[in-house]
């Protein structure tokens, strides 16, 4: 039985063996598809075989060497730059992978024994790294790697130009960095210099419990004793284990932003005060964000109304209810001239003049502002709507009184364009027609025609003299003959402003149409 174990055993024994020879012949099988033998170098602690740059084998230790190496373009290019610090002569040396080398690189230090050996073969590259000292055995090396990497972030969190720091649970400070300890010996009380530990709290209003929301953001006044103005800081924290973890970022610029945009607001509204127009500023979400008293006193809504921010449509609602807003035949017709004065504000100029029935009129302006906001302007324009109506009442009376002569009236501009006519005017020189671009007329067109209908006469000629020489002139009267033989006094008479009236009065009597077919044959 033992003999068969025994046998059993070393059969398995070549078989291992076996395995091994054909997996490293496979390995090391060069390009041309030939063997080579494998350079064997057992003095070294980290053995690297690489296929060019890519690494293809590596001792257990070795392994661990480079996983903690910085990583660059591969994995050769990496272990030369972690070997580097103690060979700096390793990343000068040529190597030619096609023929068989072996390059013995010493220690920077001369008292240090260690030593690297690169040998290479058929493109392959074996780097065999012997520490001699007992300080840079492979362990020791794989503790000096970690404590760079502490090192390196120690260093990173210390220049880090914000506060970080650690807590417990109840509040005290069981790690800092350098920001973080410059500000509690800034805000520290006392003339002591000398730093304790755990440092003082700069935020102490800042205490996380196990479970407290991840990512909570508060923001915290910081006074210290050397700046009259207080520093302002976004604090986020993060609960971890027992303690949480905290970052204070700098809010002082923002702060101060957001307090000139309070003033500056602050300043319109003071401003907005005087006007008489009523202002309502509604922002990206139609909410009301400003709006001046003379829109109280022109809609009477309540002022609690108006703080409470209410939205577009709240507020055309209420202005519905008071019977300010003038009112629609139905319902749906007022909600479509609500969505179109929101939605052309939002785009361009809008205007809308409301009617209401206490006789008063008001002009609605929406104006479009940055970032999507509308303002709205409301104007009471009772006085101007009352004066245009009576203006036009006026000129209304004017033309029925110049209707009512018998004498054909026309007056001119002192750029010579007419301006105004009677009913006489058209009857005779336009055969009562009245659909006559009279309004295009100048004082050319005017005398072509009527030269057309009259007998060869140097008025006409005179006539144009005296309405385009713009100054002060001496009214004049002269007489002419119309074709069909009617004759016509023509009085030129100069009117304030440089305009000319002209007056056409029958010398005798004449068909009251009879200008018709004369006007016809010469059209």
């Amino acid at each position: 039985m033992d003999a068969f174990n025994s046998l059993t055993l070393f059969f398995g024994f070549l078989l291992c063996m076996g395995s091994s020879v054909a997996t490293t012949l496979f390995v090391l099988r060069t390009r041309s598809g030939q063997s080579a033998a494998i350079p064997i170098d057992d003095t070294g602690d980290l053995q690297f075989l690489f296929d060019g740059d890519v690494l293809l084998d590596a001792s257990p230790e070795a392994n661990e060497f480079l996983s903690l190496a910085e990583k660059h373009a591969s994995d050769r290019h990496s272990l030369t730059r972690a070997l580097a610090e103690k060979f700096p002569m390793i990343e000068s040396v040529t190597l030619s992978q096609d023929t068989e080398q072996t390059r013995h690189i010493t220690a920077a230090d001369p008292d240090d024994p260690s030593h690297v050996d690169i040998t290479t073969w058929n493109g392959f590259i074996r780097y065999a790294v012997s520490l001699k000292s007992p300080r840079d055995d492979p362990d020791q090396q794989i503790l000096c790697h970690v404590q760079r990497e502490i090192d390196m972030l120690r260093d990173m969190l210390n220049t880090a130009p914000l506060p970080i720091w650690r807590q417990t649970s109840n509040g005290e400070v069981i790690w800092a960095n350098a920001k973080y300890l410059e500000m509690a010996q800034d805000s520290r009380s006392g003339d002591s210099d000398t730093q304790s530990w755990p440092p003082r709290r700069v935020f102490p209003a800042i205490s996380l419990d196990q479970g407290a929301p991840e990512g909570l953001a508060s923001r915290q006044k910081l006074s210290t004793s050397t700046e009259e103005k207080p520093f302002w800081y976004d604090c986020r924290s993060y609960t971890k284990d027992a303690g949480s973890y905290h970052y204070a970022f700098d809010a002082s610029p923002i702060v101060e932003a957001e307090e000139s945009l309070r003033e500056f607001i602050q300043t319109l509204g003071k401003t907005f005060a005087h006007l008489p127009i009523g202002l309502a500023i509604f922002d990206r979400n139609r909410r009301l964000n400003l709006f001046n008293p003379a829109l109280i006193d022109l809609t009477g809504l309540p002022v609690d109304f108006l703080s409470a921010r209410p939205s577009l449509s709240a507020v055309f609602d209420q202005l519905r209810e008071a019977r300010i807003l003038p009112e629609p035949k139905n319902y749906s017709d007022w909600r479509q001239r609500l969505t179109r004065a929101e939605t052309e504000s939002a785009e361009s100029l809008y205007e809308e003049t409301w009617s209401l029935p206490s006789g008063r009129s008001y002009r609605l302006t929406g104006r479009p502002h940055p970032d999507n906001a509308v303002a709205f302007l409301l104007e009471d324009i009772s006085s101007e709507v009352s004066l245009t109506r009576h203006f036009r009442e006026e000129v209304e009376l004017s033309q029925s009184v110049l209707d009512s002569f018998d004498s054909a009236i026309a007056v001119f501009s002192s750029g010579g364009r007419l301006t105004l006519t009677n009913r006489a005017f058209v009857d005779l020189w336009h055969g009562g027609g009245g659909d006559s671009p009279l309004e295009e007329y100048n004082v050319i067109d005017a005398t072509r025609h009527w030269r057309a209908l009259s007998h060869p006469s140097p008025v006409w000629g005179d006539l144009r003299d005296f309405v385009t020489a713009g100054q002060e002139r001496s009214d004049w009267t002269s007489h002419i003959h119309l074709l069909d033989g009617r004759a016509l006094s023509c009085q030129i008479v100069h009117l304030p402003g440089n305009a000319t009236l002209v007056r056409f009065s029958v010398a005798g009597p004449m068909p009251r149409f009879s200008t018709n077919r004369s006007i016809a044959a010469h059209a």
